[in-house]
């Protein structure tokens, strides 16, 4: 037995560091992404290689397909071709169809011209001369024959004139239609034109993509993760 005593006595304790202690609290549920982005690769391509995984991390610009672009590129250049042919094409039928408006500039139609001329103004003078043989011949001074043959010379005349004049209208219709023909020509290779360039602008804003970079498929987030690849090295897109 011991006797009772006034002095109390607090009891050891001991510190403990808990710094290093992991800090983890556990969660359930579904992590989802703030932006989903499906990459379609709508031209005709061979994958060469598939540079990431699935679930792979990747960074803004991290190559994820590398593809052989080459047919592609070739349907491009043939586009571009055709394209460069029909506008020389249509150039040329432009200068056609200033030569033609010109008109009277043409070498054919502006001979007619003047040879219509020059057979109007010999016609109209033999008209003069028989008027005037008219009268000598009725005043008695000049025979009969000599007013035959002048008004034989003033029909004559009269004849070249209007086979001329019938030659350069026929002529002149000849251009209209050529002009008819090729402004319709002009139209159909300029909707042509339109319709290439259309064409073109679709071929190469399929390449102009900002996933795309030269023949890669590259990432276009500056964290982001691979998910659902549906090619491999060998497949064509």
């Amino acid at each position: 037995m011991t006797g009772c005593s006034s002095k109390y006595e607090e009891p050891a304790t001991t510190e403990v560091d808990i710094s290093q202690e992991a800090k983890e609290i556990e969660a359930f549920g579904f992590v989802k992404a703030e932006e989903t982005k499906y990459v379609t690769i709508d031209f005709p391509a061979e994958v060469l290689d598939v540079m990431v995984k699935e679930g792979q991390h990747v960074k803004l610009n991290d190559p994820i397909l590398t593809l052989d672009v080459s047919q592609y590129e070739s349907q491009i250049l043939e586009k571009t071709s055709e394209l460069n042919i029909a506008k020389l094409e249509h150039q040329r039928i432009i200068k056609n169809l200033e030569e033609l408006y010109s008109g009277y500039n043409d070498t054919e139609i502006k001979k007619l011209q003047n040879d219509f001329d020059f057979s109007k103004n010999v016609y109209e003078q033999l008209i003069e001369d028989y008027n005037s043989n008219e009268k000598l011949y009725n005043e008695g001074a000049i025979s009969k024959d000599a007013l035959d043959k002048s008004e034989i010379n003033m029909e004559e005349a009269q004849n070249k004139m209007e086979l001329i004049e019938y030659e350069l209208q026929q002529a002149i219709k000849q251009n209209k239609k050529e002009i008819e023909s090729e402004s319709d020509m002009s139209e159909i290779k300029a909707e042509r034109i339109l319709q290439l360039e259309n064409s073109l602008a679709d071929l190469e804003n399929k390449l102009n993509k900002s996933y795309i970079k030269g023949n890669q498929i590259v990432a276009e987030y500056e964290n982001a993760e691979v998910f659902n690849i549906a090619y491999v090295s060998g497949d064509k897109t």
